[in-house]
């Protein structure tokens, strides 16, 4: 999901290298994982892959605390672009299809109402 050959690439790297930290959707993140005692449930995050380009994924993470103190997460993520493609393909449908439809009523207002200048009555 990374891009990266292995899984190896990537172990034991910061969280903060590959999930940007000024996001305000990151930091949301983080900051609702700390107070949540370590612990998150379907919780999306904007992430960049090997090459830089964004990802979107949905987490499930739990924090491993030893000694009192947060050692790693463990967790999944679900690459959900392709959801949020088709979120964004269905709203604009519906701004295609609202404007279709104001633009008819009103011709039909126009028709009903008549013409409304004092040249054409």
């Amino acid at each position: 999901m990374y891009g990266h050959a292995s899984a190896a690439e990537i172990l034991g790297r910061r969280i903060g290298e590959i999930t940007p930290q000024d996001d305000p959707l990151n930091l949301a993140y983080h900051r609702a994982f700390i107070e949540g005692g370590y612990r998150l449930t379907d919780w999306e995050t904007r992430e960049a892959d090997k090459h830089g380009n964004i990802k979107y994924f949905l987490n499930n993470e739990t924090g491993i605390v030893e000694d009192g103190l947060f050692k790693r997460a463990w967790g999944t993520q679900r690459d959900v672009i392709e959801r949020r493609l088709q979120e964004t393909q269905k709203l604009e449908s519906l701004g295609v299809l609202a404007g279709g439809i104001a633009h008819d009523f009103n011709n039909l207002l126009t028709s009903v109402l008549g013409p409304t200048c004092r040249c054409c009555s």
